[in-house]
C-alpha cells in the first residue's frame, strides 16, 4: 500500500455485534439515595459492547472519526422463537415487538458519539431494519453524506 493510498479516509464505517441489544433507557433518579441519577447497569454494558467492538472495526478499516452529516442505518437480525410453529416461523419476516426501532437507534448512536463521529447530533439519515435471521446480530453501518 503507497503512503497516498494510507492517508485516503473511508466514508463508511460497517461492524456487527454478535448477540441481542437491549433498548436505550431514560436516565433515572433514585429519591431513597438523595436524588442520585442513573443509568442502567445492562445499558452501561450494551454501550460498552458497542463502542469496543467500533473502536476495533475503525482501527482494522483504517477509518478516523467520521465528518459532516452522517446516516445511520441499524439492522437488528433475531432468530425465530422455537415455540411458534414451523408455519409462523417460515411466514415471520419481520420483527415487530420490542426493543422500539427508536430506542435501538439511540442506544447506537449515543454509545458511539465521541468516537466514531464527535456527536449524534451529525446523523442526519437513521434508518432500523428489524428481521428474523438464522442467528442474534446487529449490524452498524455509518455513511458520511457528503458537505453539510
Amino acid at each position: 500500500m503507497t503512503e497516498a493510498s494510507a492517508q485516503i479516509q473511508p466514508k463508511r464505517l460497517t461492524f456487527t455485534i454478535p448477540g441481542r441489544l437491549g433498548a436505550w433507557q431514560r436516565t433515572r433518579v433514585d429519591t431513597r439515595n438523595g436524588l442520585r441519577v442513573f443509568n442502567s447497569d445492562k445499558l452501561r454494558s450494551d454501550q460498552g459492547i458497542i463502542r469496543q467492538i467500533a473502536w476495533v472495526a475503525m482501527r482494522d478499516q483504517h477509518c478516523v472519526q467520521l465528518q459532516g452529516p452522517l446516516r445511520l442505518t441499524v439492522e437488528t437480525f433475531r432468530t425465530r422463537p422455537a415455540s411458534w410453529s414451523a408455519k409462523k416461523q417460515a411466514a415471520a419476516v419481520w420483527i415487530t415487538t420490542k426493543p422500539d426501532f427508536d430506542n435501538t437507534l439511540k442506544l447506537v448512536a449515543d454509545a458511539l458519539n465521541n468516537l466514531v463521529y464527535g456527536d449524534d447530533a451529525q446523523i442526519a439519515d437513521g434508518r432500523h431494519i428489524k428481521q428474523y435471521a438464522s442467528q442474534n446480530c446487529v449490524v452498524v453501518t455509518l455513511e458520511e453524506l457528503g458537505p453539510g
